[in-house]
């Protein structure tokens, strides 16, 4: 049996701070988490937080950009 958070309840959001975010998701998460699930969504966040870091940088690259360099391949 795998309880899973409600899909609303972690705020993926832009400028959550990283204590935001544990608070939220400790007092939303199934009693059943071990510690996996929680380094789990742990590295979630933390891939969102690059992403969007690197949106708001700049660097990012256009879907057509990536075509034409496997393309090329």
């Amino acid at each position: 049996m795998e309880e899973k958070l409600k899909e609303d309840s972690i705020p993926y959001q832009k400028n959550t701070s990283l204590r935001e975010f544990l608070t939220h998701f400790i007092e939303n998460m199934p009693n059943l988490y071990d510690i996996d699930d929680v380094m789990q969504e742990l590295y979630i966040k933390k891939k969102i937080d690059e992403g969007l870091n690197d949106l708001d940088n700049n660097r990012t690259t256009s879907f057509e950009d990536m075509k034409k360099k496997f393309e090329n391949l």
